[in-house]
């Protein structure tokens, strides 16, 4: 059901909402379900199960991957914190990102902590269910982010922080190598700090432009999010290398989008491609949702007050001109387009 919004909280619950077409900011939305998750730390990661009205899927900072139905109010694990422990206060990894496999409603992705990406599919019975790692980064390096191409199902993009390749995978070639990679993305300012580095652990110290966020246009254009850097396009599908970077192929040529976005202060912010790709949008340490042009300049097409503190998610409507976005706050705020008022009826008003 497009129409329904699900976010996950710092308070462990998940919380969905019904949204209608035309929003009023006279007129709040209120939940339609609220569902305790069983979650014992931050929640990062929640998604509807296609083809199954009413459940979703959520991870976690406490590194589990939960399975919830929402009007029996009934959870249950469905993968454990890899490795024992409790995700976030311990040295076990959390659970950043999760998303289902594109027309595969019983597969799914997660990304980690470590490093990992793991595959886990939800018909294997839950007494004997694991998670196969499909990659893995370097030690010291999580695994921010993922985004599926359009055109080629199996290939995804990859983010990782700190460091700033973006790599282009393909699911029917699991890896534990990061040279596997079919093509890394990065722009130009932080393959050069990358290229300074020595060795790899003194890299990752010192490094300050990973990828939080990573998102593909409907037209393979890949916009990734950097952490103390700008948000960048990349035209995955005509893409060739033109650097490299330890022994791995990496494209350099990027549109840099423009104008004061600040991506420094927490590390998992969002981009996503809005209305056909015809923009692309991603959060601030300002508070601000930042709404770009993805052709032309990149130029800002809209800026949007959506935190008093910091924006991370978002999250847009997949089939109305409508984008929701979150942050520190306790409450959501949805945007739509309207058009300007006639002139007469501006006149009649003051009459």
């Amino acid at each position: 059901d497009p129409s329904l919004l699900a976010s996950g909280s710092d308070d462990t619950r998940v919380l969905v909402w019904r949204v209608p077409p035309r929003i009023s900011a006279d007129d709040p939305l209120r939940p339609a379900s609220t569902t305790d998750t069983g979650h014992t730390h931050n929640i990062f990661g929640v998604v509807f199960v296609p083809r199954t009205p009413g459940e979703v899927v959520t991870c976690a900072a406490d590194g589990e991957v939960r399975h919830h139905e929402l009007e029996a109010q009934r959870s249950k694990l469905l993968l454990p914190t890899p490795g024992g422990g409790g995700g976030a206060f311990s040295e076990a990894p959390m659970a950043f990102k999760l998303a289902f496999l594109p027309g595969q409603p019983h597969a799914l992705l997660c990304s980690y902590q470590d490093g990992a990406v793991r595959l886990l599919d939800l018909r294997v019975a839950a007494a004997s269910r694991s998670a196969d790692v499909v990659a893995q980064l370097g030690a010291g390096v999580l695994a921010t982010s993922f985004a599926f191409h359009p055109a080629a199902p199996t290939m995804y993009a990859l983010g990782a922080d700190p460091d700033p390749l973006v790599r282009l995978l393909d699911l029917r070639r699991p890896s534990t190598t990061t040279a596997d990679a079919a093509l890394c993305f990065a722009p130009s300012h932080a393959l050069a700090e990358l290229s300074q580095m020595e060795t790899p652990r003194r890299r990752w110290r010192s490094m300050r432009h990973g990828a939080s966020g990573v998102d593909f246009s409907p037209s393979g254009v890949l916009a990734a999010t950097y952490r103390d850097g700008p948000a960048c396009l990349f035209d995955a599908a005509r893409a060739a290398p033109t650097a490299w970077a330890a022994g791995e192929a990496v494209c350099c040529e990027a549109l840099q989008l423009k104008g004061g976005h600040r991506n420094s202060r927490t590390f998992l912010k969002e981009c996503r491609f809005l209305w056909d790709g015809r923009h692309v949008a991603t959060g601030s340490d300002c508070g601000h949702l930042f709404v770009y042009e993805a052709y032309g300049g990149g130029d800002i097409a809209s800026l949007l007050r959506a935190d008093r503190h910091i924006v991370n998610c978002v999250a847009p409507h997949p089939t109305l001109p409508v984008v929701a976005a979150s942050g520190i706050e306790h409450t959501i705020k949805l945007f739509q387009p309207v058009l300007p008022r006639p002139a007469d009826a501006r006149k009649a008003d003051a009459d």
